[in-house]
C-alpha cells in the first residue's frame, strides 16, 4: 500500500491476483470512513513478495521488488509515479539474473535515485545478499553484490535511518534451527556497502519479524515477530551507533498465537508504534484468526501497550500496512477475506488518541443490537443477555471492551470482560455480579437427650480361704 502524498485521501495497492496469478493494482479513495475503489489494472507476470518503498525526494514516486515466476523466479522491480488521475508504472527490470527470493528494497533518503534491494541468492547457498542500485529514469544500474549473512537467510527487510546519513538496519531470520532474528547495521558510502557484525534476538523459534527505524529519534529501530513455541507475540527496541547494534529488553504486545505482524512508526507522534497482525489462528497461514492492531508508546524507551483493537474477521492473509503522513495517525490494512472468497478487504485504522477513553471498570452496560447513528433511539443488549450481531468471534473465547469500544481477546487498560463469544457471530455478555448482603446469626441448637444408664456391673467371686497354721509345741 502506498499512500499519494500529492492528493488526499487517495493511495494505491499493488497485489498478485489470486485466480489468474496476475501483478496488479488498483487505486482507493478514503471519503470519511468510507473507503472506494476504481478499476484494477493487470500489469501482467506471477509476482511474489512484493515489497514497496517511497522515494524521499521524489515525492509520489516509489518502487516495487518482488520475486518474478513468470521470469525465471529472478529479482525483479518496477517503478512506479503517482500523476494525474491514476498511475505510471515503468517497466520491469531485473536485479539478479537467476533464481532469487525474499527480496525487500529501500530508498536512500540521503543519495537522491539510489536504492538497495537484499535477496536471498538461491545460486550462493541461499546467503543474504545485498546489491546498490541507482535510478536514471525508470532503468536501474546496480553495483557489485555484497554478503551480509552467509547462512541460510529469509524474512529479509532494510529500513534506512533518515537521522543519520548512510545509515540503514537489516532485519533477517536464521534460516536454520534455532531461527533467531538476526539484526545488523550497516552504511552505504558511494555504491559501496559495509556491514557491522550480527546480533541475534533473545528468542528463537521466531515467526515473519517486521522491522522499521524512527524517523523521530537517529539511531533507534523497533522489530515485532511471533513465537512458534510460546505463541505470542513479542516486540523489542533497538539502538545503532555506526554499525554497532544494542538490543533493549523485550516486551510482550499480545499473548496469542499470531501471523505476519508488520510494524510501523508514526510519522506525526514521537514514540508511537502499531503493530498489525493476524491473532488466534490455528494454521500454517494464518487462516481462521481476527485482524488486530496493537498501539504501543515507548516513552524512555520504555514500551507500553496503550490499545489493542479488533479490525476483521476471518483473515487469511495479513498483506500489509501503510501509514497516512498527511493524516495524523491513520493507517490502513490489507487483508485476504477467508469469508469472502479471499478478496483483498481494506481497514481503516486510527492511532492518534489511542489513551483517549471514558471506559471504566464499572461504566460497560452491554451493546447495542444493531447499528445506530447519533439522535437514533437504540436498543440494547444489557449485561446477561446474548448479542446477536457481532462479527469475527471465536466459539468459547473470553472478549474484552476496548478503549474505543469494540472487544477483543485481550484485555486493555481498564480491563473490562465484555462476555464469551457463542459463535462467531453471538456473544453472552457477561452479567453483573453483585455480593450478598451477610446472613443473619442462625439460633441456638436444640440440647440433645441424656444417655441411658449403664447395666449394674455383676459381683465379685469369694476370695479362696487360707490354709492352716501349725499347731504349737
Amino acid at each position: 500500500i502506498a499512500f499519494n502524498p500529492n492528493t488526499l485521501n487517495e493511495f494505491v495497492i499493488m497485489y498478485t491476483e489470486y485466480a489468474a496469478s496476475n501483478l496488479s493494482y488498483v487505486m482507493g479513495t478514503i471519503s470519511g470512513t468510507v473507503i472506494s475503489f476504481g478499476t484494477p489494472v493487470v500489469l501482467g507476470g506471477y509476482a511474489l513478495d512484493i515489497r514497496l518503498s517511497n522515494d524521499p525526494h521524489n515525492l509520489g514516486r516509489f518502487v516495487i521488488s518482488y520475486r518474478n515466476y513468470s521470469d525465471g523466479q529472478k529479482g525483479t522491480l518496477n517503478i512506479c509515479s503517482f500523476q494525474s488521475g491514476g498511475l505510471v508504472v515503468g517497466a520491469a527490470t531485473t536485479f539478479t539474473s537467476s533464481t532469487s527470493s525474499e527480496n525487500h528494497v529501500a530508498f536512500n533518503p540521503s543519495v537522491a535515485n539510489q536504492i538497495v534491494v537484499l535477496y536471498k541468492d538461491h545460486n550462493n547457498g541461499y546467503y543474504g545478499t545485498s546489491k546498490v542500485g541507482t535510478i536514471s529514469g525508470n532503468s536501474v544500474t546496480y553495483g557489485t553484490p555484497t554478503v551480509f549473512n552467509s547462512t541460510n537467510t529469509s524474512r529479509m527487510q532494510i529500513k534506512f535511518d533518515p537521522n543519520t546519513s548512510g545509515s540503514f538496519v537489516v532485519l533477517s531470520k536464521d534460516g536454520n534451527s534455532p531461527y533467531n532474528a538476526l539484526i545488523i547495521a550497516g552504511t552505504v558510502t558511494g555504491t559501496t556497502i559495509t556491514f557491522g557484525s550480527a546480533v541475534a534476538s533473545v528468542q528463537d523459534s521466531i515467526l515473519w519479524p517486521s522491522l522499521d527505524v524512527d524517523p523521530h529519534n537517529g539511531g533507534r529501530f523497533v522489530v515485532a515477530y511471533g513465537n512458534t513455541s510460546a505463541y505470542k507475540g513479542i516486540m523489542f527496541l533497538g539502538t545503532v551507533s555506526g554499525t554497532t547494534v544494542t538490543l533493549l529488553g523485550e516486551v510482550d504486545y499480545i499473548a496469542d498465537r499470531i501471523f505476519k505482524p508488520e510494524v510501523n512508526f508514526d510519522p506525526n507522534i514521537q514514540d508511537r508504534i502499531v503493530i498489525t497482525y493476524n491473532s488466534g489462528s490455528n494454521s500454517a497461514n494464518g487462516s481462521g484468526g481476527t485482524l488486530q492492531a496493537t498501539v504501543m508508546d515507548l516513552d524512555n524507551n520504555t514500551p507500553t501497550v496503550t490499545s489493542t483493537t479488533v479490525m476483521g474477521g476471518g483473515v487469511y492473509y495479513h498483506k500489509g500496512t501503510a501509514l497516512d503522513a498527511a493524516n495524523t495517525g491513520r493507517f490502513l490494512t490489507a487483508f485476504s477475506d477467508v469469508s469472502n472468497s479471499k478478496l483483498i478487504t481494506v481497514v481503516i485504522g486510527d492511532m492518534s488518541s489511542p489513551s483517549s477513553t471514558n471506559l471504566t471498570t464499572t461504566n460497560f452496560i452491554g451493546t447495542s443490537s444493531a447499528a445506530y447513528t447519533d439522535s437514533q433511539t437504540a436498543s440494547i443488549v444489557l449485561k446477561g443477555g446474548v448479542s446477536s450481531n457481532q462479527t469475527g468471534l471465536i466459539a468459547g473465547t473470553d472478549y474484552y471492551v476496548q478503549n474505543d469500544g469494540s472487544f477483543a481477546t485481550t484485555a486493555a487498560v481498564p480491563s473490562v470482560v465484555a462476555g464469551k463469544a457463542l459463535s462467531t457471530t453471538s456473544m453472552l455478555i457477561a452479567p453483573t455480579v453483585v455480593d450478598g448482603v451477610d446472613g443473619s446469626q442462625g439460633i441456638q441448637g436444640i440440647q440433645g437427650i441424656q444417655g441411658i444408664q449403664g447395666d449394674t456391673g455383676s459381683n465379685g467371686t469369694n476370695g479362696t480361704n487360707g490354709s492352716q497354721g501349725i499347731q504349737g509345741i
